[in-house]
């Protein structure tokens, strides 16, 4: 039975400045998709995005912040490829 291993990664909060792509919306869409290709073509798919609570002081009595990230998860051990025949 495999077993899985877990990564979290921060989401982007800002999106990057990316020539010929105009526009903060198609900028981040683009920032999203670059991380999740990479990713994938790690072997780590996809499995949620979770914003959680965070005990980070902003300002002298500031509220509490939150977090987003990203989840992902690989089978563990990676499984065997395929043996070519001759």
């Amino acid at each position: 039975m495999p077993s899985f291993e877990y990564k979290v990664v921060p989401a982007p909060k800002r999106a990057a400045k990316i020539r010929g792509i105009k526009g903060t919306d198609g900028r981040f869409a683009q920032v999203i998709e670059n991380v999740m290709n990479a990713m994938g073509a790690d072997g780590w798919e996809y499995q949620r995005t979770d914003t959680l609570p965070c005990e980070e002081r902003v300002g002298l009595t500031g509220p509490r912040c939150f977090r987003t990230c990203w989840c992902f998860a690989a089978r563990w051990p990676p499984p065997p490829r395929p043996k070519r025949r001759a």
